[in-house]
């Protein structure tokens, strides 16, 4: 009956998402299955490949018994996957020149800053790491991430309808001289990590809908990047653009997916309106 179904998948899904397939079954009752590009994709990994290859045997399964399915389902997920005459290893990852074009494009155009619209409430434990932006790029089963540390020099975010920008001067002209700073004994490092929390907030919420993430975003709708496309080799696979204030002052903290109790912070406003009196 496993064959019927290999052979069914090869007849009805051999040709899917710009791929060409042919499945087998090895003497080790191992599923094999040869993949070649026809089309020149923007991004292939194992985990699109091993998914392609379900959703097509899975398609075959629908003319036999249901009770082959938890069999086959076993043999999808530890099939061979050879890709373009070579097998494939979990970390296998493919991008061509257009998505890498696209990246480039949105690297270069972090010299502009960075805005969040986060609101002044329910605040992130801070990533930070040193003063100048890196593009960390990732991905796993149903994700790619692009996170981006970008330095304090860069960072404003909306008041009302203004645009507050932070840097280390700021800071510390803050703590020395206002009279919140001094009433409650604020030091520089507490009043950094308000502002490291709060641009991770908005990074980690996903709020900065910015320039330079609708441009990438813009940018792989453009080479067929389409996550919302049931016939996509994408669907259900997403592009998430974080962006990660970097320290100021050279503070360390980990960990920005912890959440806590904390509220509004008070001295941002405190902040904002030490300022404004100058």
């Amino acid at each position: 009956m496993e064959s019927g179904v290999i052979k069914a998948a090869n007849i009805l899904y051999n040709k899917e998402y710009g791929l060409q397939f042919n499945y087998s079954i090895d003497e080790h009752g191992t599923l094999v299955v040869k993949i070649t590009s026809i089309n020149d994709l923007p991004l292939i990994t194992k985990n699109l490949l091993r998914t392609a290859v379900g959703d097509n045997i899975i398609g075959a399964l629908k003319y036999f018994p249901k009770s082959l399915n938890k069999n086959i389902e076993s043999k999808i997920m530890d099939s061979k996957i050879i890709f373009n005459g070579e097998e494939i290893d979990y970390n296998f990852k493919y991008e061509n020149e257009d998505l890498i074009s696209c990246m480039s494009s949105f690297e270069e155009s972090l010299v502009d800053p960075i805005v969040s619209n986060s609101s002044l409430y329910e605040l992130h434990s801070p990533t930070a790491y040193d003063h100048t932006y890196n593009i960390e790029l990732s991905s796993d089963v149903d994700y790619y991430y692009v996170n981006v540390l970008m330095s304090p020099e860069r960072m404003t975010f909306m008041y009302g309808n203004d645009f507050i920008s932070i840097d280390e001067k700021k800071i510390r002209d803050f703590c020395d001289h206002s009279e919140y700073a001094k009433e409650e004994g604020v030091t520089y490092e507490e009043c950094t990590s308000w502002f490291v929390q709060f641009f991770n907030n908005s990074a980690m919420q996903g709020e900065q809908d910015i320039a330079q993430s609708n441009q990438l975003h813009n940018c792989l709708d453009s080479i067929g990047v389409d996550s919302n496309n049931k016939d996509s080799l994408y669907y259900d696979y997403y592009f998430q653009v974080w962006f990660y204030i970097t320290s100021i002052g050279n503070i360390e903290v980990n960990d920005p997916y912890e959440f806590y109790d904390g509220g509004t912070y008070p001295g941002i406003v405190k902040f904002i309106e030490y300022f404004e009196k100058k």
